[in-house]
């Protein structure tokens, strides 16, 4: 699923276990489409027209932005400079739903 960052050391040290992070799929069996907060940024990859993800996901970002609850091992302030990725442009068209109150 997240293939497309194998340049983000960070990302494989979140799947392989040797560095802090969360990872939320679809389909725990079979996922399509994944969310990943790590210390170093936010990454999304896999299909974004899988709208109970993505609605889904806007519930799990507001609740990160708006009460605070950003998951960050390292720094808990890192929401101000926090980097976010997406393995393809067609997450773009979804950003108005999942960031509807602050878009990246």
């Amino acid at each position: 699923m997240f293939k497309g960052f194998d340049f983000q050391v960070i990302v494989r040290s979140v799947i392989d276990g040797s560095s802090p992070g969360k990872i939320w799929v679809d389909d725990i069996h079979h996922p399509e489409c994944g969310f990943m907060a790590t210390s170093e940024g936010w990454f999304l990859a896999g299909n974004p027209e899988k709208d109970e993800f993505n609605n889904g996901l806007k519930d799990l970002v507001h609740n990160m932005i708006l009460r605070g609850d950003y998951y960050s091992p390292v720094n808990p302030e890192f929401l101000a400079e926090l980097f976010f990725h997406i393995d393809s442009e067609k997450w773009m068209n979804k950003f108005t739903v999942i960031f509807d109150i602050r878009p990246p």
